[in-house]
Order: structure tokens, then C-alpha cells, then sequence
């Protein structure tokens, strides 16, 4: 996302909170430590790492931020660029710990409790509808094409022959 998707973003999320939702204060959060990997193809590579997580549970919305880097054009070369990005999503805390490797460095520790600003907080539920209705509006575009006949054949959807 760039430009004004950014700034459309931005001005949904910094007027949003959850009807009845507090937005003074602090709310209740549990911190914990889940191993996350980009799919499965990286995880059975090695691949994934321990992130710092949050479940606001009276919302049910988890959250982590992932630290990355991309390239940028820069004079006449290109720059890496350090990034930040929030993600977060509906869910239960039962659930994400289940996910977490048994006996591995953070498997076994309970979530810590933790204030989150009551803001921050609402913020990041509004991040989670929308990623939630992202995926709603990807799986019936998805349908849609498919069912058009235009793209997404058999080929795209079975398995893989080569």
C-alpha cells in the first residue's frame, strides 16, 4: 500500500473503535510469545521466528508486529529500508497457544497480563475487521471468478501435476 490507500487507512483506523468499546483508560491484554513463519513450505524449511504478541480477549483480536525491510529507490541506487508493520486478527487465545511448539523456548509459559491504552486498543480491533473483511471479500471475489470461467481453472485449484 502506498499514497492515499495509506492515508484512507489511516483515517479509518484513527476514527475507529467497537460500538461500546472503551476509549479512555487502559483495557486488559495478555502478552505472549507465538512462532510464527510465512506458510508451511517455510516452517518445514526452518523457517519462522518468536514474536511478541497481544490477545485483547473482551475483543477476541490478536495481535504482533513484524519487523522487515524492503527496498526503495534512493539518488540513483536503491536504499533497505527498515519496516514495522501491526498485524492482527479475530481469534481465541486457546487456539493461538495450541499453535505454539510444546517444549520449545516460549511453548509452555502462560500469557502475562498487561494494560493496553483503551485508543491503541480500539485501533487495533478496527485493524482486525477489516482484515477480516478483506478475507470475506477475497474468498467471494475468488468464487466469482471462478465461477466466470475467466480464471482460476482446475489447474490453479488441484494438485500440482507436472
Amino acid at each position: 500500500m502506498r499514497g492515499f490507500e495509506v492515508v484512507m487507512l489511516a483515517v479509518a483506523l484513527a476514527g475507529c473503535a467497537a460500538p461500546g468499546a472503551p476509549t479512555t483508560g487502559t483495557v486488559r491484554a495478555l502478552r505472549f510469545y507465538q512462532f510464527l513463519s510465512d506458510g508451511a513450505m517455510d516452517l518445514v524449511h526452518g523457517g519462522g521466528r518468536w514474536h511478541d504478541c497481544l490477545f485483547l480477549p473482551d475483543a477476541g483480536v490478536v495481535c504482533w508486529i513484524n519487523f522487515g525491510s524492503e527496498l526503495a529507490p534512493a539518488g540513483d541506487g536503491l536504499a533497505l529500508l527498515d519496516t514495522a508493520t501491526l498485524f492482527a486478527h479475530h481469534s481465541t487465545l486457546e487456539h493461538e497457544l495450541a499453535l505454539r511448539p510444546p517444549g520449545s523456548k516460549h511453548g509452555d509459559e502462560a500469557p502475562e497480563p498487561v494494560a493496553l491504552d483503551a485508543r491503541l486498543a480500539a485501533r487495533i480491533v478496527a485493524l482486525a475487521d477489516l482484515q477480516r473483511q478483506h478475507q470475506q471479500a477475497a474468498a467471494a471475489l475468488a468464487a466469482d471468478g471462478i465461477a466466470a470461467g475467466v480464471f482460476g481453472n482446475e489447474a490453479s485449484l488441484g494438485a500440482r501435476d507436472f
